[in-house]
């Protein structure tokens, strides 16, 4: 079972506080909108797929190895910044799949983690739970802490190219602004 003192431990350790990886879970999020998005199924089972398959990619990116590379400023600044522009660029119709893609990837965050940035950075005192999702118990995390990221540089190169080249494959629905 997880340990709320594990979390609080990873949390206060000067990695977690500094870094964080937003912008690979929203990379995998616009794959997957991308995807789920050309097909032919009925809007509530798109919606579905793409919260449950965002919840099942989190833990794939977190279970496998892998450091933080940004910042925490400079990667909720990408990832926001590419949700903006995105909000812009596709039709009006697709948004909806799209937050609802975001969300699915970003939900283990939030539930697990949210809580204690909340608190940290915000001064707050909301309470803090046993986290839920196992890939973010110490014993299945794949967060590197020793520096040697060679590993994680290479699954962070491979989730952008399968991201970039599924974009490629079946196009974002773009019609900006309408």
């Amino acid at each position: 079972m997880a340990n709320t003192h594990v979390l609080k431990l990873a949390l206060n350790s000067e990695i977690l506080c500094e870094y964080m990886n937003v912008l690979f879970h929203t990379a995998t999020a616009v794959g997957l909108f991308t995807v789920v998005n050309n097909s032919s199924a009925h809007s509530v089972v798109k919606i579905s797929i793409v919260l449950f398959g965002g919840i099942i990619m989190h833990g794939i990116l977190d279970y496998t190895p892998h450091c933080y590379p940004l910042s925490a400023k400079t990667d909720i600044f990408i990832s926001a910044s590419v949700i903006a522009v995105l909000h812009f660029a596709i039709n009006s119709e697709a948004r909806i799949l799209l937050y609802a893609s975001i969300l699915g990837a970003t939900f283990p965050d939030l539930v697990d983690l949210g809580p204690s940035m909340v608190n940290e950075h915000l001064g707050m005192n909301i309470p803090i739970t046993d986290t839920i999702f196992p890939w973010h118990w110490q014993k299945y995390s794949g967060s590197i802490y020793n520096e040697n990221c060679g590993v994680s540089h290479i699954h962070h190169s491979v989730v952008i190219l399968c991201v970039f080249t599924t974009v490629m494959r079946y196009g974002l629905p773009i019609n900006w602004g309408k």
